[in-house]
């Protein structure tokens, strides 16, 4: 085999393997398109018996004169 043939050969296996690659990766895609229809199915259904989330809590902040005062704090027993 020429050094020709041998590249053709070699850029025809490396074809070859990334054609493998992209099926491979369009079949995980597909998969989980399903997925997030299915889910989107499950949400509508709950949404339309009227399921509906609990308001999240609001998580109160230290102003930041007291997160300044605890870092100092911090460092000052090292």
């Amino acid at each position: 085999m020429t050094e020709d043939q041998q590249n053709l050969a070699n850029a025809m296996e490396s074809q070859r393997k990334l054609i493998s690659e992209i099926n491979e990766l369009n079949n995980a895609i597909n998969i989980r398109k399903e997925s997030a229809l299915k889910l989107q199915g499950i949400i509508e259904y709950l949404q339309s018996r009227g399921v509906t989330l609990p308001e999240p809590e609001k998580v109160t902040q230290q102003p930041d004169s007291e997160k300044t005062e605890s870092l100092q704090g911090d460092t000052e027993e090292s």
